[in-house]
């Protein structure tokens, strides 16, 4: 299933970004040109960090779960209402 491969065969970037909200705060700047409000920052950590803890769950060690969440993550915004295209 999707939570089992690699979607984009990308290699991560070597950027020093180490916390959750900094990911979440590059992944909002890249997807959408800005920086989340504080209520999308809250629910972005909530869903990295309960993903994270599934993927754990389920055997992955604690740097291939956070990479595994944050790919969600990513596939998720680029999913949002912001790329809806009405005509």
């Amino acid at each position: 299933g999707i939570r089992d491969r690699d979607v984009t065969g990308v290699q991560t970037c070597a950027l020093p970004i180490s916390t959750d909200r900094e990911q979440v705060e590059f992944a909002f700047l890249l997807a959408y040109g800005r920086r989340p409000d504080a209520d999308e920052r809250q629910a972005s950590l909530h869903y990295l960090a309960g993903q994270a803890a599934a993927f754990g769950a389920e055997g992955h060690d604690g740097a291939a779960a956070a990479r595994q969440a944050l790919t969600l993550f990513c596939q998720m915004l680029l999913n949002g209402s912001e790329f809806l295209y009405l005509d």
